[in-house]
């Protein structure tokens, strides 16, 4: 497929060619001229009243998710309607990581600043891209979210797992006109502005 920016966006129409789906579903890496490091995994398959079945697949680099990497096969019986989503290509990325999961939390509690009756998830693994002005680089990375009462946070928080470093984290309770970082399909992670929201 042809991308359409730096993130890897693509949308590709079948319509015309008669492709049968076991040609796309079966074949991903050989679409798009992807290695054995790289696998498709199903998240999720569903169909709608007009006849149409939507195949929804992650992308995983050396077993690990790549964060918001996803394609989208939208067939009709037993031939391809279109193809799309995101995917940035990802070359010899080295997915070793040089801190534990302990040292991980350690910097995340630092981080966030709150050490009592904080609650704390799991640490994931993760590939994700961040966007420069520039350009788009991939990183390895340990997920984290930590949440607290009081005061009320909660922030996913993403650290290099090379070198250690916080790299960037997004705040998971706004408040009125916050301005924040939140995860896109098409654009990765992306400036916004909230509006507040009351719970009842």
């Amino acid at each position: 497929p042809q991308f359409q920016n730096k993130m890897g966006s693509f949308a590709v129409d079948f319509t015309q060619m008669q492709i049968k789906k076991d040609q796309i579903l079966s074949n991903l890496n050989a679409y798009f001229n992807l290695d054995e490091k790289n696998v498709f995994k199903l998240q999720r398959e569903y169909s709608d009243n007009l006849g149409n079945t939507y195949y929804n697949y992650i992308h995983l680099y050396n077993n690990i998710e790549v964060e918001g990497n996803a394609v989208f096969v939208q067939t009709k019986g037993d031939i391809v309607q279109y193809v799309r989503g995101q995917l940035y290509l990802l070359k010899d990325l080295n997915t070793t990581s040089k801190i534990s999961n302990e040292e991980a939390i350690s910097i995340a509690y630092r981080h966030f600043g709150i050490k009592e009756n904080v609650s704390e998830g799991a640490v994931e693994d993760m590939i994700v891209k961040v966007q420069t002005e520039a350009n788009v680089n991939a990183k390895f990375v340990k997920k984290i979210n930590l949440t607290s009462i009081l005061p009320l946070t909660s922030k996913d928080i993403y650290i290099d797992a090379t070198t250690g470093v916080v790299l960037y984290d997004i705040e998971n309770v706004h408040k009125a006109d916050t301005p924040s970082t939140s995860s896109t399909l098409y654009r990765a992670n992306q400036s916004i502005t909230v509006d507040s929201y009351t719970g009842g």
